[in-house]
C-alpha cells in the first residue's frame, strides 16, 4: 500500500481511496487533480492497484507537480480490505494526521473507507462512499462460489482488449480530452504487468466478504452513500445494510450516471457534486 499526496500546501485535509477493483490508481488522477486546489489531498492505492504514475492525463501524475509527494510502493498482491484500511491508519498516523476534513472511497475503495471508519482512531468530519460495498450475508460456501464466478468474468476482460472494449466502450468510458486508443493501451498494460490474477480474485473476495466491528462504533463523521442512477438496483443491498448499521447516513441518487462513471469519466462533474455534498454537510452543522 501507499500514500500520494497533492495539494500539500492547502490547510483542509482529506483521503481518497484511489482504488477500485479493475481500475488502477491513475483512473482517479483527473478528479484528485481538482481536489488538490481545495484539499491536502492523501491518495491511498491499495497493493496491486498502483501502475506507477505512467498514465494519468494529469498534470499531477507521477509526482511531477510540486505540490504532490509520494512514498512507499505497492508491489505486492492486493490482499484484503481489513488490512489495506489498516495500512492506511497506520501509514496516516506515522505522517502526524490525527483528523481529516473529508474522506471519499469508490466502490471496493467505499468498502476499505467504511473498515477505515469504523476501525481507526483518526477522526473524520465527513465522508462520502460512492457506490460502496458491504459484506454479504450469505453462507460461506455462497460466497465462495459468488468469487469463482466474479473471478471467472473479470480474469478474460484484462487479458482480452477485444472483449474488454466490448464490455467498457472506449468511447463512453473515456474522459473528455483523452486518447481512448492511449487510455486502454495504458490499461492493458496495467493488467499485464501489475494487476495479477490473485489481485482479481481477492478484490472481489474481500470486498463482498470482509469484516466490520459487529456494532458499528460511535462517529462523528456525517456520511453520505453516493449511488448511481443505473445501479440503484445492485446496491440495495448495500444501503439496506447500512441503514441498520449505521445511524448517521444519509443516501443520495446521482441521476444519469453507471457505477463508478462520475469520478473516472466526468471529473468535473465530480468536483462540483462533491464539493456541494461537503459544503452542505457544513451548512447543516452551521444551520
Amino acid at each position: 500500500m501507499k500514500i500520494n499526496e497533492f495539494g500539500t500546501e492547502n490547510e483542509k485535509s482529506m483521503l481518497l481511496i484511489a482504488t477500485a477493483a479493475l481500475e488502477p490508481d491513475w483512473a482517479f488522477m483527473p478528479a484528485i487533480e481538482l481536489l488538490a486546489r481545495d484539499y491536502h489531498v492523501y491518495a491511498a492505492v491499495a497493493d496491486g492497484h498502483s501502475a506507477g504514475g505512467s498514465y494519468a492525463g494529469s498534470s499531477l501524475a507521477g509526482g511531477s507537480a510540486a505540490s504532490s509527494t509520494s512514498t512507499g510502493a505497492s508491489v505486492r498482491s492486493f490482499t484484503s480490505v481489513e488490512r489495506t484500511a489498516a495500512d492506511i491508519d497506520f501509514t496516516l498516523g506515522r505522517r502526524g494526521v490525527t483528523h481529516l476534513d473529508a474522506a471519499y472511497g469508490l466502490s471496493m475503495g467505499g468498502a476499505i473507507l467504511l473498515r477505515f471508519l469504523t476501525t481507526s482512531g483518526i477522526k473524520v468530519d465527513k465522508a462520502v462512499i460512492d457506490g460502496g460495498i458491504t459484506p454479504y450475508p450469505y453462507p460461506a460456501w455462497i460466497c465462495r462460489l459468488i468469487s469463482l464466478k466474479d473471478f471467472a468474468l473479470a480474469w478474460p476482460m484484462t487479458r482480452s482488449r477485444k472483449l474488454l472494449e466490448k464490455v467498457a466502450p472506449p468511447e463512453k468510458y473515456t474522459p473528455a480530452g483523452h486518447d481512448p486508443a492511449a487510455e486502454y493501451d495504458a490499461l492493458m498494460d496495467f493488467y499485464r504487468k501489475t494487476y495479477k490474477a490473485r489481485s482479481i480474485y481477492n478484490d472481489f473476495w474481500s470486498a463482498n466478504n470482509y469484516e466490520l466491528p459487529h456494532h458499528a462504533p460511535a462517529l462523528d463523521t456525517e456520511i453520505t452513500y453516493w449511488y448511481a442512477e443505473k445501479e440503484a438496483k445492485a446496491r440495495k443491498e448495500d444501503m439496506d445494510f447500512l441503514k441498520g448499521y449505521l445511524s448517521n447516513v444519509t443516501f443520495v441518487e446521482i441521476p444519469g450516471y453507471e457505477h463508478g462513471e462520475l469520478v473516472m469519466v466526468y471529473p468535473d462533474d465530480f468536483y462540483r457534486i462533491f464539493t456541494a455534498t461537503i459544503g452542505s454537510f457544513t451548512s447543516a452543522q452551521n444551520a
